[in-house]
């Protein structure tokens, strides 16, 4: 994807610029102007790898789906918009957030409408931006909110479901690569020096635990070194476009987790895109928004082929069918959801469905890899206890 910077105007005349991504100039300008805004200048920006570990704050999607549901009840409520936003903003705990609703809260006292307020903010998702555009096109903004406020409290139950079964063996693995470290660098050289006062011939496995652990001991720095060399290296190489691929490739073909983000990223997709379609978004500007939203580039593709073939006339689930990401349920459920008129309705059941899966298999993965590890754990630490034990074991047997 190519970087873009642009200034345009919007339909009351504020001048607006910033930075777009897209594949051609002329595909950047179709997503301005779908924005309802008037080009001024458009030039493409080189694209600088980033290899900052502090990322700028975003809203937590939390907090945007109270927002989101609490602005729907009031608007539902006969509130005015601005009465609405002064209210939210007094009560919004998120410091982002709250200057965020303030400067929105300008902007439409200035004659400027809600989704292009919310636009000037990176902070805001894009489906939260086209759900206002099309709600406000409606006129049954408060009813939009409402369905985005639902999708949003259902993404974070998803992602923290996730989040909760990757953490466990994230720190437990944390804590024993610490434990092996510790031993191998301050224990075992100490029992190096008993077993030597022994005399005893040492079994192979001790002599290379021995030295092992003398390397430790004598170079920690230099290993400290390879392994943040290694880490920054990651980090610019994932940041390219082969790296990403090859990412989120290893995403979706690891062994039991590979499942479990497909499942997610189809979850997401196929709730986003409900959610989308029945806010009243075209079709192809809803998988624009999509494509971003499930974060995998191997997904992206597929989703760029779906459009293709919806702009050249054909229906969605043919080039779904074809997919080795989607099932052959996804592809049959979407074509009776084309078929019967009811796409956003189908899709919606799907995600569900997924969102059940996904639950599932959180459960099953948190079961399975609590023993698992104990014992892996176990095994390690053992071992190493183990090849400094057993001389002492013949010492003593000898005697």
């Amino acid at each position: 994807m190519l970087v873009f910077q642009y200034y345009a105007r919007s339909i009351t005349g504020k001048p607006i610029k910033g930075l777009l991504e897209a594949s051609t100039k002329d595909e950047a300008l179709q997503k301005l102007r779908a924005q309802k805004l008037f080009v001024i200048s458009i030039e493409q920006r080189s694209k600088k790898i980033n290899i900052n570990l502090i990322k700028k704050s975003k809203v937590p999607i939390k907090d945007l789906a109270v927002f989101c549901r609490q602005l729907s009840t009031m608007l539902n409520a006969g509130l005015p918009l601005l009465n609405c936003l002064d209210i939210l903003k007094q009560q919004t705990e998120n410091k982002n957030l709250k200057k965020v609703i303030e400067q929105v809260t300008a902007a439409v006292q200035e004659g400027e409408s809600l989704g292009n307020s919310f636009r000037q903010h990176k902070e805001i998702p894009q489906l939260m931006l086209y759900m206002i555009d099309a709600g406000e096109l409606g006129g049954v903004l408060d009813e939009v909110l409402a369905r985005l406020a639902t999708h949003l409290e259902k993404e974070y139950a998803v992602t923290e479901k996730v989040k909760s079964a990757m953490d466990y063996p994230i720190v437990v693995l944390f804590i024993a690569v610490l434990a092996v470290i510790t031993l191998l660098t301050f224990v075992v050289p100490t029992f190096k020096e008993i077993l030597n006062d022994l005399g005893v011939e040492l079994p192979l496995f001790t002599r290379i635990l021995l030295s092992f652990g003398d390397w430790m001991k004598n170079y920690w720095h230099l290993l400290v070194f390879c392994c943040v060399l290694i880490f920054y290296g990651l980090i610019i190489f994932l940041q390219t476009k082969d790296g990403r691929k090859l990412k989120d490739h290893i995403m979706l073909k690891a062994p039991v987790f590979g499942k479990l983000n497909q499942k997610v990223a189809v979850s997401r997709f196929t709730r986003t895109l409900g959610t989308l379609l029945k806010g009243g978004v075209p079709i192809l500007t809803a998988l624009d928004v999509v494509k971003k939203i499930v974060n995998n580039q191997i997904i992206e593709e597929e989703l760029e082929l779906v459009q293709v073939k919806i702009e050249n006339g054909d229906e969605m689930a043919s080039q779904l069918a074809k997919s080795k990401v989607f099932t052959p349920m996804i592809a049959h459920m979407v074509a009776v959801g084309e078929e019967t008129g009811k796409l956003d309705t189908m899709l919606e059941k799907i995600s569900d469905f997924y969102d059940s899966e996904v639950n599932n298999m959180v459960s099953k993965i948190s079961s399975l890899l609590e023993p698992l590890i104990v014992i892996v754990l176990g095994s390690i630490v053992g071992t190493i206890i183990l090849a400094i034990i057993l001389p002492m074991f013949s010492v003593i047997s000898s005697i």
